[in-house]
């Protein structure tokens, strides 16, 4: 059982709304791979319960709407464009903070393999080499540098190559990013 409402809620709604998305299938040198990791990958409830059932579609980067998708089911917003060498991107927000999904290991600008989470803050006061530092000694996920005007980035790599990710485990990657986000602002005295 899902102790947490907000999962509990997307898991019911993904497990009803979902459909296949068409024309996927995993890379031939990785079916069998990809077969043994498409199952049910996470269970709600008891057998039978609609949130207990495999959503029925997965996240991956080869399809960009599948993120979408999942972002807009898990009660975030999507949009869905380019990004400046044309690969897909998707921009959302939270907590009013805008951040970006932006898309590698593309070629001729789909079939992505990997997507990166992004957010970068424009300061008045850079940080600091050392604040940035200590954030990567201290923290596990969510890397952090200066970019060439000494203002804070925050990134965190997701692999959905292989099978992808089912949407509510993306949504909880996307859960734990939104926490990430909120401690490396407070980190950068961006909030407080």
């Amino acid at each position: 059982m899902i102790s947490n409402p907000k999962k509990a809620t997307l898991a019911l709604l993904v497990a009803a709304c979902a459909t296949p998305v068409p024309g996927y299938a995993a890379p031939a040198h990785r079916a069998a791979h990809a077969v043994r990791r498409a199952g049910p990958v996470h269970r709600a409830g008891p057998v039978g319960h609609p949130a207990a059932r495999s959503a029925g579609y997965l996240v991956h980067a080869q399809d960009p709407q599948t993120i979408v998708r999942a972002l807009l089911g898990g009660g975030y917003s999507a949009k869905l464009g380019v990004d400046k060498v044309g690969d897909p991107m998707v921009t959302s927000a939270v907590g009013g903070t805008t951040f970006q999904i932006f898309f590698y290991n593309c070629t001729n600008h789909t079939g992505c393999a990997t997507v990166q989470f992004h957010s970068g803050y424009d300061l008045n006061a850079s940080p600091g080499l050392d604040s940035i530092n200590e954030w990567n000694r201290s923290e596990r996920f969510g890397r952090a540098y200066l970019d060439k005007e000494n203002d804070p980035i925050l990134e965190m790599d997701i692999d959905l190559d292989d099978g992808g990710l089912s949407p509510l485990l993306f949504v909880d990657n996307i859960e734990f990013w939104t926490t990430i986000l909120g401690k490396f602002e407070k980190h950068i005295g961006y909030r407080k």
